[in-house]
């Protein structure tokens, strides 16, 4: 499913901060096991569905202290909000509450904005980011027209704000992901080696202790 069916006028591609789905091993694995206890297949698929919701309700629980707060600009009118929101679960890609099959188990977190002005925040020096007061109203932040001169007096911001918040958000992914794996090892009386194989996920440059994010 692509986001851009979920998503009301997004002003950018979501960046993805999470993206887990069934492997092909682990497909051959749950095809099997169809086959051979419909009930434990079923009871399986349903305890991945339940922890991959989890996954991220622990990422929405922490998107405000570890990547929003922390990195976007505050003097941006709805910009920390709009962020934030962005991680809500209607605009994502959920496993269903009861799966059925292995397509039913996807989990994909995008993260973005839908406000055009964020696009010029982006753009801005260093300085408009960083000092300076002025202006009738040096906390309110607006933009007007593209040969407006736009200026950000925070001198809380960061540089490359997005960038930085994206990958604090998928760095506490990558931390539940690998929760997750070991709740289901401890589940099943399995390792967390032979959870791991059944699932694949997009690898953005982390790792997962020793083995890599990148399964499957």
């Amino acid at each position: 499913m692509a986001y851009r069916r979920r998503i009301n006028n997004p002003r950018q591609e979501p960046n993805d901060i999470c993206w887990i789905f069934i492997s092909d091993k682990g497909a051959g694995y749950f095809n099997w096991l169809k086959e051979e206890d419909k009930d434990e297949y079923l009871d399986m698929l349903n305890d991945i569905g339940v922890l991959m919701r989890k996954v991220h309700s622990w990422i929405y629980a922490r998107r405000m202290d570890y990547g929003v707060l922390k990195y976007i600009p505050s003097k941006t009118g709805a910009l920390r909000e709009n962020y934030a929101s962005s991680l809500e679960a209607k605009n994502q890609i959920l496993p269903r509450a009861t799966p059925r099959g292995l397509k039913d188990l996807v989990l994909r977190i995008g993260y973005y904005t839908t406000l055009k002005y964020a696009e010029y925040v982006k753009k801005l020096p260093t300085k408009s980011l960083s000092h300076g007061r002025g202006g009738k109203n040096p906390d309110k932040f607006g933009y007007v027209g593209k040969k407006e001169k736009v200026e950000l007096k925070d001198k809380h911001a960061e540089v490359n704000f997005e960038k930085k918040s994206s990958d604090a958000l998928r760095k506490i992914a990558q931390l539940n992901t690998r929760r997750m794996m070991n709740i289901l090892a401890n589940t099943w009386g399995w390792t967390p080696q032979e959870v791991r194989w059944l699932f694949k996920t997009k690898d953005f440059g982390f790792t997962m202790g020793s083995t890599a994010v990148k399964y499957g």
